[in-house]
């Protein structure tokens, strides 16, 4: 049975919750290991606190929507404790109850459902293709000149390359919408492996992480690490330093750490590693949607980040964490952008287009892409 159908036949979610309570008594020591670095720890307890309390009805499944999901607390734990499991199994248990407000998703759910919807959804899937690139909802949007150029050099790797621009269902999958989410991403699923895909270039960590748990039968791959793979020995670095950002779902996925900071070294790019990296990144403040129902938590883990920077340009392989960190005046960009147009990005000549234009260059990359690939 693949992952995306045992979801679908999972109605249990009781059982569910009950079964990571339970590992996470049995595992978690109580250490304070991860609470140092989490605000949502410090105002809940550890893992095996509010694995007790919830048992105990002192708090609801509710809580589990201010934790960012962004499993720091796994990378940090001596006993390799997976709290997140529990988070997320929390949140879908209360969606099922009914008592899980949605209201204040209202936005991103929206921006999920357009980005799913035929006005700017589009398979483009030439005859014989085996290969498409799933740029994800935002990256085309807020980078047009990044992406254009991305398609370009893919093209030249792999000729007979196909786009499809579609939302992976990532946002409702971490807020608990199991049901929504396996019928939506599996209709994606299926329609790529009806159409002869085989492999799914992804620019999206958070598009990479969705169609490697649940996109039985395809191959994922990053765009980062395709490449990578395509240029040779970095140049000597110069005096050019920017601070690099490690995505939360590509925390334990080292070649793409790596092969993002060889397409920054490639533009003589000096990379900083700050205190939190690789498996012990720090969440950009997105994750989990937590902004939604607590700005000062998510906020707490923006600030960190800045702090972390010393006032160094960001480089991030996610376009939600650039926008992000940008937002709370980071000189954050996308890697991409650095590794097409370095000296336009660090310059201030190309910039991260807004929302309302963000959608008109969706449509742009669309029109274009059914001019270029029948």
């Amino acid at each position: 049975m693949s992952s995306i159908d045992s979801i679908r036949q999972n109605p249990a979610l009781a059982d569910e919750l009950s079964k990571e309570m339970d590992t996470v008594r049995e595992t978690c020591t109580s250490c304070g290991a991860c609470v140092k670095h989490c605000a949502f720890l410090n105002k809940y307890g550890d893992p095996f606190t509010i694995a007790g309390r919830l048992r105990s009805s002192s708090i609801t499944e509710a809580v589990a929507f201010e934790c960012s999901l962004c499993g720091l607390c796994e990378a940090i734990c001596p006993q390799g404790v997976q709290p997140a499991r529990m988070f997320l199994a929390m949140r879908r248990s209360a969606v099922d109850k009914g008592v899980a407000e949605m209201k204040p998703y209202r936005r991103l759910l929206s921006y999920e459902a357009r980005g799913h919807s035929r006005l700017f959804a589009h398979y483009a899937i030439p005859q014989g293709c085996d290969t498409v690139l799933f740029p994800g909802c935002t990256l085309p949007g807020t980078r047009p000149a990044a992406t254009a150029a991305l398609t370009a050099r893919l093209h030249e790797l792999v000729p007979n390359l196909g786009v499809v621009l579609d939302c992976c269902h990532k946002p409702s999958h971490d807020l608990g919408r199991q049901e929504f989410f396996a019928t939506h991403f599996g209709a994606i699923r299926e329609r790529l492996l009806k159409a002869g895909v085989s492999t799914i270039l992804t620019a999206c960590p958070n598009c990479t992480k969705t169609f490697r748990a649940y996109g039985d039968g395809l191959e994922i791959r990053t765009v980062y690490e395709l490449l990578a793979d395509a240029e040779g020995p970095a140049p000597e670095r110069s005096a050019v330093e920017v601070m690099i950002h490690d995505p939360c779902p590509f925390r334990h996925d080292e070649p793409v750490r790596a092969a993002s900071r060889k397409l920054l070294e490639v533009r003589r790019l000096s990379v900083h590693e700050p205190k939190r990296t690789g498996r012990r990144t720090q969440c950009c403040g997105e994750g989990g949607s937590v902004g939604c129902v607590d700005a000062a938590l998510a906020d707490n883990w923006t600030s960190s980040r800045l702090e972390q920077s010393e006032g160094l340009p960001i480089a991030a392989s996610c376009a939600g964490c650039a926008a992000m960190l940008r937002r709370a005046g980071a000189d954050a960009h996308h890697v991409l952008d650095l590794y097409f147009h370095p000296v336009e990005t660090l310059s201030g000549t190309i910039k991260p287009s807004g929302f309302l234009a963000g959608y008109l260059n969706r449509l742009r990359y669309k029109k274009k892409l059914k001019k270029t690939i029948r």
